[in-house]
């Protein structure tokens, strides 16, 4: 399959007065930033799309002429040459629109043809191709060099968050785009530098033959005077010691401590997407490797890319892209390595007949495999695409991935049903749920049902928590502990990341002294990406523990049913802890976080002797979280309001005050308090175990 011939069409041709460049398909994901580079560089552009979707909707917004529906009627009135026709692979031979521009006489070109086109425009041009990892590896590259300054032009076939467009030309100078493979039109790219990621048989049903592919995966990377690519066997069978300039990536690279430390934040295989991105523009634009790293720092992903769509204390849900095995084993890993201790129940949609029958026995092995012990697996109907049946279906790879798996059917609704009913007749096993949807295809229709249902029940949602943040003490020195770095943070703001990102914006409240009021809130705004869009309030301390404690509690939501207090020097607890101390408060009222007592317990005189060995059985040390039932934990503060400063923790408020007596969570995983300089150190050592 040969693209360069289409490419010698010269777009200059259609530049003029007159001329129009018109889309089949605009509401793609590659197609509707295309028509966005091409209106920016000065091109008469309008389009169709099969169905109306956002994609129209922010076409028309703003100011495009753009159909929903295929007619004839929706081209321009131009024709031979002052008309170019861009259309994607999805559409067909007998499109009405593509059949009328060719008796027009109009040039009609593929979308990944265009895109060769449009980017012989910029000087500079980053083009990434491979099986996987497209979209991740520009996106990240075009946030390296906007982190930079440079404002370069894009195509990313992925909504970016933060982004209206994933499509623009910038300053006309430096072109990132990805170069699709499926349809072998990345050949159509001529780059300053071709990144490939990795190169699997994927889509060659599209071609005559395997060989087909690879010639095209060799055509794309020798038209480029310079190629990053990942180690592999097949990349290194076509480039290895055979480029006359190129930059071989091994796995090894990124295990140096530096650079493992910039790539912790992202998941299994995106953090070989990472140092991909960043070898490419130390390659290619001279950016050394250590600061693209510390560039994306702050990426905020790609939507489909293991994105987050509802966190909760009791649940998760988080969306894939994955639809072939090298994915969903990708996918699968990356998900035991986020959720190490959690249920994980997988909702998973084959994309397209032809790929599942290729790898049919690899997706139900994949599926089945202990390694990643899903609790259940729910397959969801095949998306179609371009072919309405196949020889395997969804009831087929169910049947194969054994008693684990169930069949979705019905509405998107009914199936969501399904999905929820079992995740959550298991509520008491304590553990947290996540519920994975991978695919490539509609099944993003069942996530707005799922988010529904979560939402409604997440124990998280009638939860506030209150984080008590003094910090000044004898005991640890001159310097507020709070402030002091652990792992290049505050120490306070740990805790605040443990919690914050599962409960709703708003349902956690830091009390601080009200002379250092602008100093947290100068910190929590330059960390506010660690809470992932969630607010923290603020409130001034009293007097006491308790007394700020109670000022914390007046300022969150009406509607938390339950209140958990917790020091901000205890950095490490998280929100499991947090959770199984709501699980005793539902049940007992009142539930604390405590350590079991395993060191021989003395007590003394005043003199230092020892008066008698104290039984250590029932003995627990106290810790926080402290969590209990809104009503009887103000009703304690009420009570006991003229006494607050003898209470040294809640618990023992509630104990007073309440006929309540509060049950312990053991803490499991260390829980340590700063409370002396060392502290820090050993809290230090913890964390990165």
């Amino acid at each position: 399959m040969n693209h360069t011939e289409n490419t010698k069409i010269q777009l200059s041709d259609f530049l003029h007065k007159g001329a129009f460049v018109h889309f089949i398909g605009c509401g793609g994901a590659g197609t509707m930033p295309l028509l966005k580079i091409f209106a920016d560089l000065g091109f008469a552009v309008s389009g169709s799309d099969m169905v109306e979707s956002p994609a129209l909707a922010v076409l028309r917004d703003a100011g495009f002429d753009v159909h929903c529906g295929h007619r004839k009627e929706n081209l321009p009135s131009a024709g031979g040459k002052e008309l170019l026709i861009v259309y994607s692979s999805a559409v067909k031979a007998d499109n009405p629109e593509l059949l009328e521009a060719k008796k027009r006489s109009a040039k009609c070109i593929l979308r990944g043809e265009a895109l060769g086109l449009v980017a012989g425009l910029f000087p500079k041009v980053i083009a990434v191709s491979g099986t996987h990892g497209k979209t991740s590896i520009s996106s990240m590259i075009l946030h390296i060099l906007e982190k930079e300054g440079l404002c370069p032009g894009y195509l990313i076939g992925g909504k970016i968050p933060g982004k209206i467009w994933n499509g623009a030309a910038g300053k006309k100078e430096i072109f990132v785009c990805e170069a699709d493979e499926s349809d072998g039109t990345h050949t159509a790219i001529h780059a300053f530098c071709a990144v490939v990621s990795n190169i699997e048989d994927d889509h060659v049903w599209n071609f005559e033959s395997e060989n087909v592919l690879l010639d095209n995966f060799r055509s794309f990377a020798f038209s480029a005077p310079l190629l990053v690519y990942n180690a592999g066997l097949k990349s290194d069978s076509l480039y290895d010691g055979k480029h006359p300039s190129f930059c071989r990536v091994v796995p090894e690279e990124k295990e140096d401590p530096v650079f493992r430390k910039l790539l912790r934040l992202f998941p299994l295989y995106q953090k070989e997407n990472a140092f991909l991105a960043a070898k490419c523009v130390e390659k290619c634009l001279q950016i050394p490797l250590k600061k693209a790293l510390e560039s994306l720092q702050d990426f905020p992903g790609v939507e489909r890319r293991l994105t987050p769509h509802y966190e909760g204390l009791e649940y998760t849900l988080i969306e894939d892209y994955a639809h072939h095995p090298t994915e969903v084993a990708a996918s699968l890993q990356s998900l035991r390595e986020m959720f190490p201790d959690c249920e994980l129940h997988l909702v998973f949609q084959p994309h397209r007949y032809a790929r599942l029958e290729r790898y049919f026995e690899e997706f139900a092995a994949l599926l089945g495999r202990k390694e990643y012990s899903p609790e259940k697996v729910y397959i969801a109907p095949v998306f179609a695409a371009w072919s309405e049946t196949g020889r395997v279906g969804a009831e087929d790879l169910a049947a194969s991935v054994g008693k684990n798996a169930v069949l979705l059917t019905g509405s998107w609704e009914n199936m969501a049903e399904t999905v929820f009913s079992s995740v959550g007749k298991n509520k008491n096993d304590r553990k947290r749920k996540v519920i994975a949807v991978l695919g490539a295809g509609d099944i993003i229709k069942i996530l707005s049902f799922l988010e529904g249902s979560l939402k409604t029940t997440d124990m998280g949602n009638k939860t506030g928590v209150v984080v008590a943040a003094g910090g000044s003490s004898s005991r640890y020195g001159a310097k507020n502990k709070l402030f002091e770095e652990l792992d290049s943070l505050p120490v306070f703001l740990h805790c605040l990341k443990n919690f914050v990102p599962f409960l709703p914006s708003g349902h956690v409240v830091l009390t601080v002294p009200a002379v250092l009021l602008e100093e947290f809130a100068g910190l929590l705004e330059r960390h506010d990406r660690l809470f992932r869009g969630k607010k923290v309030l603020l409130a001034p301390g009293g007097a006491c523990r308790e007394e700020s404690v109670y000022n914390g509690i007046k300022v969150l939501p009406e509607d938390c049913e339950y209140i958990a207090v917790h020091d901000a020097a205890r950095p490490l607890a998280d929100h499991r802890l947090l959770l199984e101390t709501l699980y005793g408060a539902e049940k007992y009222g009142g539930c604390i976080a405590a350590k079991k007592v395993t060191d021989t317990i003395k007590e003394t005189g005043e003199d230092g002797t020892i008066r008698r060995t104290v039984p250590r059985e029932n003995l627990w040390a106290v810790q926080t979280p402290q969590t209990f039932q809104k009503k009887l934990l103000l009703d304690s503060f009420r009570k006991g309001e003229g006494r607050l400063q003898e209470f040294t923790d809640d618990s023992s408020l509630v104990e007073t005050f309440s006929n309540c007596s509060p049950v312990v969570a053991e803490t499991r995983s260390p829980n340590i308090k700063i409370t002396y300089s060392g502290d820090l150190f050993l809290a230090e050592v913890l964390l990165k175990k």
